[in-house]
Formats: structure tokens, sequence, C-alpha cells
């Protein structure tokens, strides 16, 4: 039997190796670039809310709330950006996120009919 993650509508495997980690939310330079772009550097809570989001965006295809997303997870990309950890993400507003999620849907190039 195919296990849920694998279906046609993905959703989050529960248990990431070390390599999965590394290649599917280390973000490139683009993405990088991006993020300095559109978020303040002091603002770590914002700068890592919207790199979650976006890393998640391009892992399922939709986008999930910052607080579903496994600590291990938001913990690799917060070390991939160098921003200090923290546990407190429901500090991100709500026009914060949806802010951030029309920038991450123009450059994914998403778009709703």
């Amino acid at each position: 039997m195919t296990v849920i993650h694998e279906t046609a509508y993905p959703r989050i495997k529960p248990i990431f190796s070390a390599k999965e980690l590394q290649e599917l939310f280390t973000p490139t330079e683009d993405k990088v670039a991006l993020l300095n772009k559109y978020t303040r550097k002091t603002q770590f809570t914002s700068r890592l809310s919207f790199m979650v989001t976006l890393k998640r965006y391009q892992y399922l295809g939709r986008p999930i709330e910052v607080i579903k997303v496994g600590e291990v997870t938001k913990k690799t990309i917060a070390g991939s950006i160098n921003i200090p950890y923290s546990e407190e993400l429901n500090h991100y507003s709500l026009t914060s996120r949806k802010r951030h999620l029309t920038i991450i849907r123009n450059f994914l190039k998403i778009h709703s009919n």
C-alpha cells in the first residue's frame, strides 16, 4: 500500500533524513536573495517564517501554516539562513503571511485562474 506522503496529494513526511533535510530545505542563493529583498534582517520571526513558507510551498505545492511544520525542519532552515531559532513563530502575523505568500507565488510563478 502506498504511504500517505507519496500520494497525489502530498503531505508532510513524518521524518526526514539529514540528507533530505539538506536537499529539500536548504535555500539556494536566489531564495536567500529573495528573503533579503523582502524581509528585514532584524526581524528573525518574519525571516524564518518567510523561508519556511517558501520551502514548504516548494515541497508540498501548496502553502502550509508555519506552526504545523516540524521543529527539525524549522531548525534546519534557521541554521541555513544564519538566524537564531525560536519556537515562538506564532507571532507571525496574518498580514505578513499574506504579503509573503503573494511574493512567494510570484517567485514560483504560481497564479490562480
